[in-house]
């Protein structure tokens, strides 16, 4: 009888401490806090500690991440930038990116654009179709 208090024990904690670690990681890897200046976007954690810093005329991708409503930003040196998309003003913030990210090949943010944010101008490009479709 003990045994299964154990095994219902781990069955559920397994789980939830997986779920649990992945909320830290959000909370000190995800930019919360976005800062733009004349050529770079700034990136700050919930503790508003430096996470990343990517230059406007480097940026070679925009696109959501999966069906969350996190954001990701590429770079030609392979840094990235994750953004949540609670910030405020987040339309604003997002089509002034676009607009200065002028070597920019790929922008996926269709998901969000349909579920939340319809203030997006440029959602899509460099997308291709599928054929048959």
């Amino acid at each position: 009888m003990s045994f299964e208090k154990y095994l219902w024990a781990l069955i559920i904690g397994i789980p939830g401490s997986l779920f649990f670690s992945y909320l830290i990681y959000g909370t000190f890897a995800y930019s919360f806090y976005i800062t733009l200046t004349d050529e770079n976007i700034i990136g700050k954690n919930s503790f508003k500690i430096k996470v990343s810093e990517i230059r406007f005329k480097d940026i070679i991708e925009i696109f959501g991440k999966g069906k969350s409503f996190n954001i990701k930003i590429r770079d030609t040196h392979g840094k990235s930038m994750i953004m949540n998309t609670v910030i405020d003003n987040i339309e604003e913030l997002l089509n002034t990116i676009i607009s200065k990210a002028i070597n920019c090949k790929r922008i996926d943010l269709r998901y969000i654009h349909n579920i939340r944010y319809s203030g997006i101008t440029v959602y899509e490009r460099g997308l291709q179709k599928k054929m048959g479709v």
